[in-house]
């Protein structure tokens, strides 16, 4: 649960930064000196670099539920066939103890 949540949290955070984008980063002034386009640069690759690491954290925790996911639904698929399994070898065990007091 704890796996889903953090994978949510972070498509979210990458969402928000994806659209944040005017907010965060901007663009510089025409005609603007060196050192204000220096930032603006800095800026951005610290704002690219946030992104791209939000995005794999989150494919990695999206890969990492899915996993996870898949193995609840075979331990869940054999604990199913356990119970039929068992469930026809008890019916069968009644008919034959009924046949027998007939």
């Amino acid at each position: 649960m704890r796996l889903k949540a953090l994978c949510w949290a972070l498509a979210v955070f990458t969402f928000l930064l994806l659209i944040g984008w005017p907010v965060f980063v901007g663009l510089p002034q025409r005609g603007a000196s060196k050192p204000v386009l220096r930032q603006y640069l800095t800026r951005s690759e610290i704002w690219f670099t946030a992104l791209m690491v939000s995005f794999l954290g989150t494919t990695v925790t999206a890969a990492f539920v899915v996993k996870q996911s898949r193995e609840e639904y075979l331990e869940g698929s054999a604990d199913n066939m356990r119970r039929l399994i068992e469930g026809t070898l008890e019916d069968h065990r009644k008919k034959g103890e009924s046949a027998d007091g007939n």
